[in-house]
């Protein structure tokens, strides 16, 4: 990773904003693990399981993908399955893995990795495996790319909606050309197949209906985009994107919006019609490589809360942005954490949403990796209240659904209204939910977390 990505970044110290009293800073990190027998090399992601709040899945750029589990003796590393990339250069490697939104019911997962086989592609791989995890069997090829430049696939996450979302590295200025999927985010759906492929393309994608471009598109104009994230509130999109030679970004992605690369690094200045600036456009002054967070979500009592954090590989640092209420650009930038022991190759979250770096630690001609829990006061975990199980139009076991008002739906048991459940956005979906407690304008307030889709949602009581 220290290749990946200091290669492609020549860059700078962020000029940070001013600080802000609502952004704590002081965040630190500790193992969680015993380093005397666990380690791992070159991690590329570590990320959560489905259902599992306490396991998270890391993986090593070669192809080794772990499970932490944690028992009554600590976190035990559990080999889960390997793909063989054939790393020959450093561009090399597997990304991510993905859980389908209905895993706990299909028991379906994807994989994105770059290989060298006779020619460089990208892949994008459906897996399967029992409940427990055991025997992971590949199923099918969903996307193959032959990539001729040397900018690598960055991640995928479902969205909101269901469909998978895929950023793309481009290759010899590609962001701007919509006959090529490179320097793109694509969005597909796995869950269907259109003619002659292996997944359909949604309906209102935005190049559908376009002549000689590719349907798969979402968004245009990137360069090296390495990480990205859903808010869990709100479903925005957060994407960190390497810089070339003047600029590293994040950006906030929307349909069919275009962010420059190809044709300009950072903040657009003359013939900005067709372009949309990131939120963050800092200058290259010294070594620097932004490469994309999360927003938190797990505590909303916490000062973090809606804090976009993410991480810097180059010069080792974690930032936290506060998105301006026009979602044009951060109004609160700041380091978080100034001296984290190794380049941070990615962030993560467990299922209770605390925080994860995976890094690298330079050590004579070896690199020495470890995945840190990142701590703070205000870095709470989701405080567990058993599960909801929900299904269109009711709770299923719980009450139903019986009536819709000003953005809440009812929720009643033997036509007693008990509360109401708020869905900020987006229709329901999804069968399993978990949460914690907090208190709003004098009612009891849980806050849930959807295990499938990842939205957040409100149970709000009477008040007493």
């Amino acid at each position: 990773m220290h290749s990946i990505l200091r290669n492609s970044c020549f860059a700078a110290a962020l000029a940070m904003l001013p600080a802000a009293a609502q952004i704590p800073t002081g965040v630190t990190f500790e193992t969680f693990y015993d380093v005397a027998k666990i380690s791992f090399t070159q991690p590329t992601f570590v990320g959560p399981v489905p259902g599992d709040p306490d396991q998270l899945i890391v993986i090593e750029r070669a192809g080794k993908v772990s499970r932490l589990v944690k028992s009554a003796s600590g976190y035990e590393k559990k080999a889960w399955f390997s793909v063989d990339p054939d790393t020959a250069t450093h561009w090399d490697g597997v990304w991510t893995v993905e859980f389908h939104p209905k895993f706990l019911q299909n028991h379906l997962f994807y994989v994105l990795y770059r290989q060298k086989i006779n020619a460089t592609r990208s892949v994008i791989e459906e897996w399967k495996a029992d409940a427990d995890l055991a025997n992971p069997v590949k199923l099918r090829s969903v996307m193959e790319f032959d990539q001729k430049g040397i900018h690598s696939s960055g991640d995928m996450k479902f969205g909101p909606d269901g469909y998978l979302y895929s950023s793309q590295g481009d290759r010899q200025q590609s962001g701007q050309d919509l006959n090529e999927t490179w320097g793109k985010m694509l969005r597909i759906d796995v869950d269907k197949k259109d003619p002659g492929l292996e997944y359909a393309i949604p309906a209102d994608n935005p190049f559908r209906t376009q002549a000689g471009t590719r349907a798969e598109i979402y968004a245009l104009g990137f360069r090296m985009p390495w990480r990205m994230s859903f808010d869990k509130l709100n479903g925005d999109l957060f994407l960190g994107d390497v810089g070339e030679t003047t600029h590293e970004e994040i950006n906030l992605v929307t349909k069919g919006s275009n962010y420059g690369a190809g044709i300009v690094e950072g903040n657009c200045a003359t013939n900005c019609a067709k372009l949309t600036d990131p939120l963050v456009a800092e200058a290259r002054t010294a070594a620097q490589c932004v490469i994309g967070g999360f927003v938190y979500r797990a505590d909303p009592t916490s000062k973090f809360y809606g804090i976009y954090l993410f991480g810097d590989y180059a010069i080792k640092k974690i930032y936290a942005g506060r998105l301006n209420a026009a979602k044009t650009a951060f109004s609160e930038v700041v380091s978080v954490a100034d001296a984290m022991p190794g380049n941070v190759s990615a962030l993560g979250q467990d299922g209770r949403g605390n925080f994860y770096a995976a890094m690298y630690t330079e050590t004579g001609a070896s690199l020495a990796t470890q995945i840190y829990r990142l701590k703070h006061a205000e870095l709470r975990p989701e405080a567990s209240v058993g599960i909801l199980s929900r299904t269109s139009p009711g709770i299923q076991g719980n009450g139903n659904v019986t009536s819709d008002a000003g953005g809440y739906r009812v929720f009643s048991l033997d036509g007693k209204a008990l509360g109401r459940i708020e869905f900020p956005s987006g229709p329901e979906s999804g069968s399993r939910a978990s949460g914690e407690t907090g208190n709003k304008s004098g009612a009891n307030v849980r806050i849930f977390r959807d295990e499938n889709t990842g939205r957040i949602r409100k149970f709000i009581l009477p008040s007493p």
